[in-house]
């Protein structure tokens, strides 16, 4: 896919999207041309809070966090909003997530989906040879 049918699709999917900014779409769309499944949008992930990831793959505890407007004061870059995120962050964490934060510049550069893809099929390969690490040893007849 050239560069232009790439803008082309990017831009018809931030037209007809219900995610709620267009970085998020953005986001979403990279991971979809880079074939990536299983992504949940606006996932909950406390078990009493109500906070949510923008992206997250729970399967292997990874999530993205798309923080806009840090360059025009947006709440990602005032003081109350960096505390709640601050909070927010630590306890998936302390929850076991892992947690990527990305900002506009990673976004566009398509930087933050390559990032995330290779990460998320890193953690799914680990997982699944884990998974073959616990099945029982097929003994062979004489």
């Amino acid at each position: 896919m050239n560069a232009a049918e790439r803008q082309r699709l990017l831009s018809s999917a931030l037209r007809s999207s219900s995610i709620t900014s267009k970085l998020e779409v953005r986001f979403s769309q990279e991971l979809g041309l880079l074939g990536v499944k299983n992504v949940e949008s606006e996932y909950r992930f406390h078990p009493t809070r109500k906070w949510r990831f923008d992206f997250a793959c729970p399967d292997v505890m990874l999530a993205a966090e798309i923080n806009g407007g840090i360059f025009k004061k947006g709440r990602h870059s005032r003081g109350a909003g960096q505390t709640a995120d601050y909070e927010k962050i630590n306890a998936a964490i302390e929850l076991g997530w892992r947690v990527f934060q990305f900002g506009p510049t990673q976004i566009r550069s398509g930087q933050a989906a390559l990032q995330f893809e290779r990460t998320l099929r890193q953690l799914r390969r680990l997982r699944r040879d884990a998974a073959c690490d616990s099945l029982p040893a097929v003994s062979e007849s004489a």
